[in-house]
């Protein structure tokens, strides 16, 4: 199956509100667009023994532990 565009081959993720502004990066090397996956490969399916959140649950989640210095918004 052909791309209709052009394929991103590289995510940068910065986190602006930490010093620093420290980076995530995932590059993508071998990608094969021949293979069509089925309809289903990218459906939810809730894990075992797993436990329904609500939103405001994670009010205090958050990429750095606690005490971690937050950088400048």
């Amino acid at each position: 199956m052909p791309c209709p565009g052009p394929i991103p081959r590289k995510l940068v993720i910065i986190s602006k509100t930490v010093n620093s502004a420290p980076q995530y990066t995932l590059q993508v090397k071998d990608r094969k667009t021949e293979v069509a996956p089925a309809a289903d490969d990218f459906a939810f399916r809730v894990p075992d023994g797993a436990t329904r959140l609500e939103p405001d649950a994670l009010t205090g989640l958050d990429e750095l532990p606690p005490g971690a210095p937050a950088g400048e918004l």
